[in-house]
């Protein structure tokens, strides 16, 4: 890769050397200045798109982490981003906290997204997971529903692979589920969750979670899940405004 410095270095001396050379007039010397500068800039633009592209073909070969042949997967949607997502009052404090969860300066860790069907919950996550991977795209996001989590649950038992199976969801460094209400009342798979929730917690990594109802409304959870849940930030998307007729939303961080 260049060396930057050593752009400078030169960059210095030829200033110096050009200076010397040419007429004492304050002119000619402001000329030569300007024409320098101007070099030096070219130089550097053309350092900074060469490093870019030497940045991005070594992501390129990073090894992709292996996913089980028999494990469900579903990609992130690009179509679905914060551009598309319709923006006003009764939406900025849920984009703020999906926002919040993606800033590594941030604390945030664990996002709660809950509300009736048609209320922007999955083009939310998805939103998320992209302006995720954009500012890091060398780490791993998965997404899944949580139908998908279980039945990839029972296929890892049928194939003798849950060690696989754990790896794998553990592995993320953003963890994206989708209607979460669907696994409760699945004890086993309520367990396998809470565990990953909290290996991935411990581990400093992020999860966003979309669910149609508040987790004490969900009667069959556990209350250890219930808890953990509450300790994470909430973001309500309810009915729509009919005034302002997008999605009206209300978002605090629970106790």
């Amino acid at each position: 890769m260049l060396n930057l410095g050593a752009f400078t270095k030169v960059s210095i001396n030829l200033t110096a050397l050009l200076l010397r050379r040419e007429s004492p007039k304050s002119k000619v010397r402001n000329s030569i200045s300007v024409q320098v500068s101007v070099i030096v800039t070219k130089i550097m633009k053309f350092y900074s798109l060469i490093s870019d592209l030497c940045v991005r073909r070594w992501l390129k070969c990073l090894p992709t982490p292996k996913i089980p042949s028999h494990l469900e997967t579903r990609e992130i949607n690009p179509n679905y981003n914060f551009d598309t997502f319709i923006e006003s009052f009764s939406t900025e404090e849920a984009i703020f906290q999906a926002k919040s969860l993606v800033n590594e300066k941030k604390s945030n860790q664990l996002l709660f997204i809950t509300g009736s069907y048609g209320r922007g919950k999955t083009h939310l996550l998805h939103a998320t997971a992209n302006l995720y991977q954009l500012a890091n795209p060398a780490k791993k996001v998965i997404y899944c529903r949580s139908e998908m989590f279980v039945q990839n649950m029972i296929k890892s038992f049928q194939h003798n692979s849950y060690s696989e199976f754990q790896d794998y969801y553990r592995s993320a460094d953003l963890l994206v589920i989708d209607d979460f209400n669907y696994i409760s009342g699945k004890h086993r798979s309520e367990i396998e969750f809470l565990n990953t929730l909290r290996y991935l917690i411990d581990s400093g990594k992020k999860i966003a979670i979309a669910s149609n109802y508040l987790p004490h409304r969900l009667q069959e959870l556990s209350p250890e899940l219930k808890s953990l849940l509450y300790q994470s930030h909430i973001a309500g998307l309810r009915h729509p405004d009919k005034k302002n007729n997008p999605f009206q939303t209300v978002a605090h961080s629970a106790r």
